[in-house]
């Protein structure tokens, strides 16, 4: 019995070894990948860093650590709010000195943004945030009305926006603008939302509509309107 009780210790302990050895490894594959960590040595800017709904900016920066030309690098997204990762919006190549750049950049929300290099290992920048404002568009019924006539003030918020808070506001003598009436923003379909209501004109003035930001969107404001009284 004691002889087989040592046999069984004698197997026994070169299995253990086996098993821790293989156990570090297996947990090593079986955890994820960190992402490659920010770096200096990948610039990012955007030019603006802020754009109306339905424009562009142009993103660009440069590689710093030697290779710099010739890189592959891939420009990738992070929108609004922000949990959803990172997806590939295209790629550049550096130049000489490790520039690089994307023209034309369409981001429909608050997007961030980051290159990263083709190498092994990649190299990451750090994020670059670009703010999308709402576009508002205001009109006016009669730009020209009577004294004391009431005007429609109507527009539309793009993109769609049900719900939001709209001032109306007017230039003061001082440049300053005063909220002379509110309403909200209603169903206009799936691209945009619109907007409407009447303020009584007594004196010419300059008015623009503001309409008030949510999570993944900028305060928006309209291009001024001037009503000339007769």
């Amino acid at each position: 019995m004691n002889g087989f009780r040592q046999q069984q210790k004698q197997l026994t302990a070169p299995l253990m070894l086996a098993l821790l050895a293989v156990i570090p490894l297996s947990l090593a594959l079986a955890l994820p990948r960190p992402s490659p960590a920010a770096t200096a040595d990948l610039t990012i800017s955007a030019d603006p860093t802020t754009v109306i709904y339905g424009q562009h900016t142009s993103i660009s920066g440069r590689l710093k650590k030697a290779p710099k030309a010739g890189v592959k690098v891939s420009l990738e997204q992070n929108p609004a709010p922000y949990t959803g990762g990172w997806t590939l919006v295209g790629h550049a190549i550096t130049k000489t000195n490790g520039s690089y750049s994307y023209a034309v950049v369409d981001p429909l929300e608050n997007t961030n943004y980051r290159v990263t290099t083709a190498q092994t290992p990649p190299i990451t920048s750090r994020g670059q945030l670009v703010k999308v404002r709402i576009k508002v568009v205001l009109r006016l019924n009669d730009r020209t009305p009577r004294r004391g006539q009431r005007v429609r003030f109507y527009g539309t918020a793009a993109p769609e926006h049900d719900g939001r808070l709209v001032n109306i506001q007017r230039r003061t003598a001082t440049g300053s603008w005063r909220t002379v009436k509110k309403t909200t923003t209603q169903d206009a379909g799936d691209e945009l939302s619109q907007f409407s209501t009447r303020i009584r004109v007594r004196r010419d003035g300059s008015y623009r509509a503001r309409v008030f930001h949510d999570s993944d969107h900028e305060d928006g404001t309209s291009r001024p309107k001037r009503a000339v009284v007769h």
